[in-house]
């Protein structure tokens, strides 16, 4: 199945950064251009789900990016991002076609949740698509130490039954899964890096070296020592 593209058109640099930052941690595709031309070539050039739009940007702004979709017949789904004083052109634009608008500045959860909502809707919710979605929910949290699959559940609403079965179709389990990201991120920091083991754990979401160690060594077949050992090129 094709991952679902977004691009993000805003000429602030530190707002693309963070907004694409924000999507990056979700399975989708996510590119940033910088002005309303930018936008509308790679619009013309490549298919995406979701544009999200600035209301004001050099050479085109928002509003002229959307008010072109229709003509070139380009379906996208078009969320204008609005500061304080456009909001009644934000509104606008969703009388021309744009499925909703975010006021900045703009909160990450509210955001990745707008995003979201109109990708859903583009595409029937699958069990592969859940999956995705759940590991890279424990890809982005995975340094939290009370990670939990009730927090996993909450997050998602998700029933404890269907979970599992999530899991299940990843041919692993909650604990597997996430022991697995953790030793992946461990392995990268020992060959990388010539922090010590314990904060290495640490740094993995491990309440101590000596569970680092003992899970590190159930997946690899091998302790961290020695795994850096053989493997080690910070030097």
């Amino acid at each position: 199945m094709t991952q679902p593209r977004v691009l993000v058109a805003d000429d602030e640099p530190l707002i693309l950064e963070a907004l694409c930052g924000f999507l990056d941690e979700q399975p989708w595709d996510v590119e940033a251009v910088s002005d309303g031309q930018q936008a509308l070539e790679r619009l013309r050039e490549d298919k995406f789900d979701v544009a999200v739009l600035d209301i004001r940007m050099p050479h085109l702004d928002g509003l002229a990016v959307l008010n072109a979709l229709p003509g070139l017949k380009i379906d996208t789904d078009v969320l204008i991002l609005t500061a304080f004083g456009t909001v009644p052109r934000a509104v606008e634009a969703m009388h021309k076609g744009a499925k909703d608008f975010i006021q900045k500045p703009i909160k990450k959860e509210e955001f990745v949740k707008k995003v979201g909502s109109f990708i859903d809707a583009r595409q029937p919710i699958t069990t592969h698509i859940l999956a995705d979605r759940l590991d890279a929910f424990l890809l982005a949290n995975l340094t939290r130490k009370d990670l939990t699959l009730g927090i996993v559940m909450d997050h998602f609403r998700l029933s404890k039954t269907y979970v599992w079965k999530l899991f299940k179709d990843m041919n692993s389990t909650f604990t597997e899964r996430l022991a697995f990201h953790r030793v992946e991120k461990g392995k990268n920091l020992l060959m990388y890096s010539n922090e010590p083991i314990y904060v290495i754990a640490e740094l993995c979401g491990f309440k101590n070296q000596s569970r680092f160690s003992e899970v590190f060594m159930r997946v690899v077949g091998e302790s961290p020592t020695r795994f850096r050992q053989l493997n080690n090129q910070s030097a």
